[in-house]
């Protein structure tokens, strides 16, 4: 039976009164957020072998981008210095314009 606040007569009736009714709530929300906890849980534990084998393609892609990008810096440097000297050149004249 719960009791109304013209019924509690003493502070540790109060106290007593919030912790039932705290650890109620408490109860209550943990079957809420448990199963979704657990309904997530589950999720990520079916996507990991796919995200673990989306990681080692996107690991493979990039080390041969990598070794390509070098092979191909390494048989004509101009080309990269040439690139660089003209971000250079955008990303100043968009950073340093005169402003009046």
């Amino acid at each position: 039976m719960k009791k109304s606040s013209k019924d509690i007569k003493t502070l540790s009736e109060a106290i007593e009164h919030l912790e039932k009714a705290g650890s109620e709530k408490t109860e209550e929300l943990k079957g809420t957020f448990g199963e979704s906890f657990e309904e997530i849980k589950r999720a990520f534990l079916n996507l990991k072998p796919h995200i673990d084998e989306l990681t080692d393609k996107v690991e493979t892609e990039a080390r041969k981008t990598k070794k390509d990008v070098e092979h191909r810096v390494k048989e004509n440097p101009w080309i990269l210095v040439g690139v660089a000297t003209v971000i250079g050149f955008i990303l100043g004249c968009l950073f340093f314009r005169k402003r009046d």
